[in-house]
């Protein structure tokens, strides 16, 4: 389903405005209830396996043994694919926290380290009946050419940026180590940011752009820093602007800082409880934009399979 919303939200060329506007809020609202009410804690979605399919509200079983926890690798994909369209129409760091989310566990965590191994399904508890193993190809083969598809377009879901007249912007919605440039008017803007994400909050970045653009960044604060932060060399009074989960950096702080650096704050562990209306008896400890799991000591893993469990 997300892959198929992720095409009228690439409408935003057309003329076609009014249509936009319905589709935005349609996007919108069925973008809430799958997030608010029938995704895991990884980013996972579909519970039922049987048919790919999400269940009533709030119905998150951990495992087969339990009902159900589909996760397919492709379906988060196509969340991310959704996030970043939806980031570019419109500017909120919800997309970009669920687009992240997903990357780090239940997309980059299919894929063994070798590069040759998959999984399909993405459980949450070990389960005995659907057993948690990787494997090298499958009858029906979507997830590892989605998942080469997207290592390959990486790039794309880091930063937006754009320009209109002698403006230009670089929204930035993940953090890594990385560097992009782009043309505007025949001169040349480039952005650098280096940092250890994931294993700390500090990212370090380099502009260079032209004293005839107006240049605006903004940085992606997630949801769990509380939006707390630390920005150095530190700002003047109305250089800088936090809305909608987004840090923005306005021309005057660009142009006289051309090396800054972030400090995301609250990167330590968290624990994460689940909703009363699952009825699931979990708790999950997270840490930055990774979940955590456990092996579970109770079940032999001599039959090949991992099991992770967060209870």
């Amino acid at each position: 389903m997300s892959a198929i919303f992720a095409r009228p939200s690439d409408l935003e060329s057309t003329s076609c405005m009014a249509i936009l506007d319905t589709l935005s809020n349609t996007l919108n609202r069925l973008w809430n209830d799958m997030v608010d009410k029938k995704m895991y804690v990884t980013g996972g979605i579909g519970a039922i396996k049987q048919w790919e399919v999400f269940g009533v509200e709030y119905f998150l079983p951990q495992s087969t043994d339990e009902g159900g926890c589909y996760a397919e690798t492709c379906a988060s994909i196509s969340v991310m694919m959704l996030a970043e369209r939806l980031l570019h129409l419109d500017l909120q760091g919800r997309y970009g926290d669920i687009m992240e989310l997903c990357l780090y566990n239940n997309v980059m965590t299919a894929m063994s380290l070798d590069g040759k191994e998959f999984t399909y399904v993405n459980q949450l508890a070990g389960s005995n009946t659907d057993k948690s193993v990787r494997h090298s190809w499958f009858w029906c083969a979507c997830c590892p050419p989605n998942l080469a598809r997207l290592y390959s377009s990486l790039g794309g879901y880091l930063w937006d940026y754009g320009s209109h007249d002698q403006q230009a912007f670089i929204n930035v919605h993940l953090y890594t180590t990385a560097k992009l440039a782009f043309e505007v008017n025949g001169e040349s803007i480039a952005l650098e940011q280096k940092s250890e994400w994931l294993w700390e909050g500090d990212v370090a970045f380099e502009v260079s752009a032209p004293d005839s653009l107006e240049t605006t960044i903004r940085l992606r604060l997630p949801a769990w820093t509380q939006y707390e932060f630390e920005l150095t060399p530190p700002p003047h009074p109305g250089c800088i602007q936090l809305c909608d989960g987004y840090l923005s950096l306005t021309h005057p702080y660009v142009a006289a800082h051309p090396s800054f650096a972030l400090r995301v704050k609250n990167f330590g562990p968290q624990h994460i409880a689940m909703h009363p209306h699952t009825n699931q008896n979990t708790s999950t400890l997270a840490r930055g934009p990774i979940i955590y799991y456990a092996e579970d000591i109770e079940q032999p893993l001599g039959d090949g399979s991992f099991q992770g469990c967060h209870h």
